[in-house]
C-alpha cells in the first residue's frame, strides 16, 4: 500500500461512522476510477457524503520536500482550475510522508496556485512566499471535514 493509499483509508477509517452508505462512495487514489457519467474526466481520491449533506469530495496528496511541493497531474489542472467541474474537489488534504502533519485546503486555495501551471507537468509550491501554516493530526482533520461539510439545502441533492 502507497502511503497516498494509507492517507485516504486512515482519513475514511476516521469518516466511516458518518457516511451515508445509500450515497455514492467513490475512494480513487491511484487515479483509476470514474465516476458514472464523468468518464473522462480525473476524479478526486474520495467522494462520500455524509448523512444529511451533500457530497464532499477530497483529494489527497502527499508533500513532496520541504513541506511546500505537490505533484498535480496535467489533467488534474486543467479540469480542477476550473471551479464549475462537477467533480472538483471541495478540500485538498495534504500530508507528510510520514501522516504525522497534515493540512486541509480548500479548492480555491490550490486553485490559486495552479493558476499559473494550467497543463504543465511540474510540482506545485503551496507556499511559495510564506511559512506553512500549523499542521494538524488525522484526527483533528477528520473532524473539521464533518464540520465544514455543505448541507443538502445549500447545493441541492443531485451534487
Amino acid at each position: 500500500m502507497s502511503q497516498e493509499h494509507r492517507l485516504c483509508a486512515e482519513i475514511y477509517a476516521r469518516l466511516f461512522s458518518h457516511v451515508d452508505q445509500s450515497k455514492r462512495i467513490a475512494i480513487s487514489p491511484d487515479g483509476k476510477a470514474h465516476l458514472p457519467g464523468f468518464p473522462n474526466l480525473p476524479i478526486p481520491d474520495l467522494c462520500i457524503t455524509f448523512k444529511g449533506k451533500a457530497e464532499q469530495r477530497i483529494e489527497a496528496k502527499l508533500l513532496e520536500d520541504e513541506l511546500r511541493r505537490i505533484k498535480i497531474q496535467p489533467n488534474q489542472r486543467t479540469h480542477w482550475f476550473n471551479a464549475d467541474c462537477e467533480v472538483t474537489p471541495h478540500f485538498w488534504l495534504i500530508a507528510t510522508t510520514s501522516l504525522d502533519q497534515c493540512w486541509l485546503l480548500d479548492h480555491e486555495f490550490v486553485s490559486e496556485r495552479m493558476a499559473t501551471k494550467i497543463g504543465e507537468n511540474i510540482k506545485l509550491n503551496l507556499w511559495p512566499n510564506m511559512k506553512p501554516p500549523k499542521a494538524k493530526s488525522l484526527d483533528e482533520i477528520s473532524s473539521f471535514i464533518l464540520s465544514q461539510s455543505i448541507p443538502v439545502e445549500i447545493i441541492g441533492e443531485g451534487k
